[in-house]
Order: structure tokens, then sequence, then C-alpha cells
């Protein structure tokens, strides 16, 4: 509920974002929660959403002391007056997915670095 600022959460949303289900859920609850390195991206998205941009994002949040990823999607609605009452998002934990994604790239980097040196002993 925009006009109420006023947000609801499925025990999931509560559970990946480490926040009891009683927490009262604000725009302002839910920005705390991101890492503060992705907030303001965060809200960018989140304000032009308001505006009517899709909103289709990865960042991290802090949850119950650790660094998480979550991918995030929003479709917010217009009345037929073109106001914003309220919307609706998914949020998916992609922490596992980031970390052998890292993980990958660092592996990649280190092969290309060894076939460097092995290129340079062969010249």
């Amino acid at each position: 509920d925009v006009r109420q600022n006023v947000l609801a959460w499925s025990d999931e949303k509560h559970r990946i974002f480490g926040l009891p289900k009683r927490t009262p859920l604000t725009c302002e609850t839910f920005l705390d929660t991101i890492h503060p390195d992705d907030r303001d991206e965060v809200d960018a998205r989140r304000i032009a959403a308001l505006h009517g941009e899709p909103c289709d994002i990865e960042h991290r949040i802090l949850a119950g002391g650790e660094v998480n990823w979550v991918r995030e999607k929003a479709c917010l609605e217009l009345d037929n007056e073109g106001t914003l009452p309220g919307g609706f998002g998914i949020s998916h934990e992609i922490t596992a997915r980031k970390l052998t994604g890292e993980t990958l790239r660092r592996t990649n980097a280190e092969l290309t670095r060894v076939e460097l040196a092995i290129e340079e002993e062969k010249s």
C-alpha cells in the first residue's frame, strides 16, 4: 500500500530478509535491510518503479548478520486516475548462485594467468 507506506510480506520473505513476522514493514524498513553499498541503487530503482519503470534487480541484503543476495521483481499497479495505490513483487534468495559464479570467475582468471605464464615460458 503505497499511500499508507505499508508492506505485506510472505513468511518466506520474512525468512529471506531475517525479519521477525511481527516487524512493522515500510519502505524504510525494507531499505534498512539493503547492503549499504547497494542501497542507493535499490532506492533509485524503487523510485523509478513508482513512476512506471519495470523493476528487476539483484542486490545484497543484510539478514541475520549475513550478507546474502536476492533478485527482486516488482509490478506496481495504477488505478483509473493514474495514481499508484500499490503493487506486488517477488523475491528470490540467490546467494548460492552468486557465490558459485564468483568462484567460476576466479577459477577462470587463475587458469588464464597460468596459460599466459606457460606461453611466456615457451617464448
